[in-house]
């Protein structure tokens, strides 16, 4: 998934936290939530609970302002261009 991409020294570990936070938040996060929810589910009930739950995680994705926000940065400007809002 990319979310743990980098390391760093001590020293440096609450700054290098804190632009992550600030970069998932400004991230799609209706899409995160999808996907965090899949995760949980396939490690607490198994892959084939997590396959059943993909039909309302994909309605709510495509229902967001998230998905729209991506698609049109995406067309306008190109990937990792989009500005996502909190819903």
């Amino acid at each position: 998934m990319g979310h743990v991409n980098v390391v760093v020294a001590d020293e440096e570990l609450a700054a290098a936290s804190l632009s992550w936070a600030r970069q998932l938040a400004a991230g799609p996060t209706v899409s995160y939530a999808a996907t965090k929810n899949l995760a949980a589910t396939a490690a607490s009930d198994g892959v084939r609970a997590a396959d059943l739950m993909q039909e309302r995680a994909v309605e709510a994705e495509w229902a967001s302002t998230d998905l729209q926000t991506g698609l049109t940065a995406f067309a306008e400007t190109g990937p990792g261009t989009a500005i996502f809002l909190a819903e």
